[in-house]
């Protein structure tokens, strides 16, 4: 059993090393990038910087693109320490990004919780994150957008598989073209 926890181990952090090879990182310019949605409908509270969109939601910040059926929008507010928050449900609701060396990330989960300010992406319920052919499922993920970092594990979802267990893909073929790359 302990040996099976270890290997788990390793696959784990050769896939997360795989998703966030080198110093690759997500496109800097991105961040300076205005964030433009559109969807069916849009409602908002002006008073509590909170605006919520729905139907066929689309987000677009640079290279970042998120699909969603429904999000919300809440704005910073410094003076009450808040940050501005993107969170997207969906069926799955999608992310995809280029990084900086020029790979795409994909992640899609029931909700993202994107933290705009902190450059970081909660992702929950059947959570998943793509590079090329190489992936990880778990039913909670953490993605950190600048740094290229990842975090995951299970609670119980179906995201986990039948053994409630993070899983990790990782082809061979890309970790091979990263070394040789170096």
């Amino acid at each position: 059993m302990q040996s099976s926890i270890q290997k788990l181990r390793v696959s784990l952090l050769l896939a997360m090393g795989l998703l966030s090879a080198g110093t690759a990182a997500a496109l800097q310019s991105d961040s300076d990038q205005p964030i433009n949605i559109t969807s069916a409908t849009q409602e908002a509270d002006l008073n509590n910087n909170i605006a919520i969109f729905t139907g066929d939601v689309v987000i677009i910040q640079g290279s970042i693109e998120i699909h969603a059926d429904r999000v919300e929008v809440y704005k910073a507010v410094p003076e009450k320490k808040q940050t501005t928050h993107i969170i997207a449900y969906g069926k799955p609701a999608t992310f995809h990004q280029i990084l900086d060396d020029g790979k795409p990330v994909d992640a899609l989960g029931k909700k993202l919780a994107y933290d705009v300010d902190q450059k970081l992406i909660n992702i929950t319920g059947d959570g998943q994150v793509k590079q090329l052919n190489s992936q990880i499922n778990a039913e909670n993920l953490t993605y950190g957008l600048e740094k290229g970092q990842l975090t995951a594990n299970c609670k119980g979802g179906s995201g986990c598989g039948k053994t409630q267990r993070v899983t990790a893909v990782i082809d061979p073929k890309e970790m091979n073209s990263e070394k040789k790359g170096k």
